[in-house]
């Protein structure tokens, strides 16, 4: 049996794009962002969860998709020593793509 890897599947407006999943420690749907004033503007707010206030970042904004720094309905919890919100738009699904075939064009 070949080695696969695991990703969540996503969306940006057309755009399909994959998180490894070894890098996510949490996924979230509908959960409320409390907006919070600053000059960065791919910084949409705070996002409370399981006890942790998280800041919580436009996946969209950070990408450079214009104008798209506002509401997304899906949350991901970056796997890090500081933890932060990346929201965005879709969930298209869990992936598991061979490893043979990663890295190909």
């Amino acid at each position: 049996m070949a080695e696969v890897d695991n990703f969540l599947g996503i969306r940006i407006d057309a755009d399909a794009y994959a998180v490894r999943l070894e890098e996510v420690a949490g996924l979230f749907v509908d959960r409320k962002i409390l907006p919070l004033p600053s000059p960065i503007e791919e910084l949409l707010g705070l996002t409370g969860l399981r006890g942790v206030v998280l800041p919580t970042y436009s996946l969209a904004a950070l990408l450079g998709y214009p104008g798209k720094a506002g509401a997304a309905r899906w949350l991901v919890v970056a796997r890090a020593e500081h933890q932060v919100g990346l929201a965005f738009e879709q969930f298209e699904g869990h992936l598991q793509i061979p490893r043979a075939e990663l890295g190909k064009s």
